[in-house]
């Protein structure tokens, strides 16, 4: 059994006959027109005790550790791999379920089709397609925004991660999972919030422990109750709006004041003008965004979740995964 948790800007184009899918737009700087949005990164998370072998781009595989309190005054460093997509691919997780099961996408997530104009291109610019044969999808509160966790009960061990682009394969094996412990994966689709936690000087020392927030709502699995070395995690944390300059890959600036004033309340929503035929980004303006407040708390184990659950700045309500209007 294994977990992905979505993060970020990803469109669960779910509502099509036959292949349900994931479309994550690109969020890398095109050279050809000048966007004006802060470098968005395709990635997905490991922790690297959980990596078996792998062959991905030697020069998008970064190892950074995290610091995490599992009781007063006791910590856990634990070492998560990160897996970034540096051009399209078709990222492949290994599913052996027939059927894709809905729970609360619709409840949970903004439609893209609400958006007055939105038409879903037949070739949008994406980064990486993520096929979803079965399992599960389910909506939950991650801070101010929501997760969307799939679920798949039913694979081949081990877990493999293959990413096709164009005549190359790259792939990613995890150790053997525990039957007992589903495997958990974070993919992403966020600006740089390791960097921007350096720059703010937020961080794994930052990570909060139980009770900690107001309302007293916490994160966590069924690891957090069975064994003492696993880190406590909070997924209740409040997002603030950013109000400092990051820095991006390669000591980019990522100015996120000058983005928000550029696009109000939209922020990062916008992005998604990528997956729309007229690319027109004026129509992601004003995202009609559900009551996250309404949805379930995540629960988690994974240590990049309980990371960035530590920041001040997590991704914003509108820089959230979207849907299509239709059940899956």
């Amino acid at each position: 059994m294994y977990s992905v948790n979505f993060v970020g800007l990803n469109y669960f184009n779910t509502c099509t006959e036959g292949q349900k899918n994931v479309l994550v737009p690109n969020g890398l700087p095109d050279p050809k027109n000048h966007d004006h949005m802060p470098q968005h990164n395709a990635s997905f998370f490991v922790e690297e005790d959980q990596v078996k072998s792998d062959n991905w781009w030697p020069d998008y595989k970064f190892t950074f550790p995290v610091k995490l309190e599992v009781k007063l005054g006791k910590f856990r460093t634990v070492n998560v791999v990160e897996f970034r997509i540096p051009k399209k691919v078709e990222l492949d997780f290994r599913c052996d379920e027939k059927i894709l099961y809905n729970v609360n996408l619709d409840e949970g997530l903004p439609k893209l089709q609400e958006v007055d104009g939105f038409e879903l291109d037949s070739r949008p610019k994406t980064i990486a397609n993520i096929p979803l044969p079965g399992g599960s999808l389910e909506v939950f509160r991650f801070g101010s925004a929501a997760l969307v966790r799939w679920f798949v009960s039913k694979h081949q061990d081990p877990i493999t991660i293959t990413a096709f682009a164009a005549e190359e394969r790259k792939r990613v094996t995890l150790t053997e999972c525990d039957p007992q412990i589903p495997t958990e994966i974070v993919f992403s689709n966020t600006v740089n919030l390791r960097d921007l936690a350096e720059s703010q000087g937020a961080g794994q020392h930052n990570i909060p422990k139980e009770n900690e927030h107001d309302g007293g709502m916490t994160g966590g699995s069924m690891r957090d109750h069975m064994q003492d070395d696993v880190p406590i995690s909070v997924a209740d944390h409040a997002a603030h709006d950013v109000s400092e300059n990051g820095v991006g890959l390669n000591g980019r600036d990522v100015h996120f004041a000058g983005m928000h004033a550029s696009h109000g309340f939209a922020g990062h929503f916008v992005l998604y003008a990528k997956l729309d035929k007229a690319r027109d980004e004026s129509k992601f303006e004003n995202p009609p965004l559900p009551d996250f407040m309404q949805l379930t708390p995540a629960t988690f184990s994974h240590p990049y979740l309980a990371f960035i659950s530590g920041m001040d700045e997590v991704p914003d309500g509108a820089c959230v995964p979207s849907c299509c209007a239709k059940k899956g």
